[in-house]
């Protein structure tokens, strides 16, 4: 017990409970959460553990390397099953605007068609008045 009260883990976990809080739990109440934080920590061992600080001219950076058997079979689930709804929508999303596009470029392409047999029939709509005006000014 007096092994996990000095674990940084659990005292940094402690701390961020808010002191007025922290003053309302009974000596009972600490043993359970330091008991409770201890065993899942102690539940994540692994076989190999390597970690590593490694201090540069103004900066520390840190390596791990753990190697164990993995154990979050349910979580990696509920990571893929989110990853995969939010796929669902990006797509549903993506099809969307692919949709619009083409239907703007087919509403272009039919109005540029229909311009061109009203031209090739020699109906005038606006006398004086021809794309090409509007297209080269000089």
């Amino acid at each position: 017990m007096a092994d996990l009260q000095s674990d940084p883990f659990i005292q940094n976990v402690i701390n961020a409970i808010p002191r007025d809080v922290q003053r309302t739990l009974s000596k009972a109440q600490l043993d359970a959460i330091t008991e409770a934080l201890g065993s899942v920590r102690m539940a994540k061992r692994h076989a190999v553990d390597l970690r590593l600080s490694i201090p540069l001219i103004f900066k520390r950076y840190y390596f791990v390397l753990l190697v164990g058997e993995d154990r979050r079979r349910h979580v990696r689930q509920v990571i893929a099953k989110n990853q995969k709804s939010a796929l669902s929508l990006a797509k549903v999303i993506w099809w969307a605007i692919a949709l619009i596009v083409t239907f703007g470029a087919m509403t272009v392409m039919g109005e540029f068609w229909i311009y061109l047999l009203k031209s090739a029939l020699g109906i005038d709509l606006i006398p004086a008045s021809h794309l090409i005006d509007v297209i080269n000014p000089f």
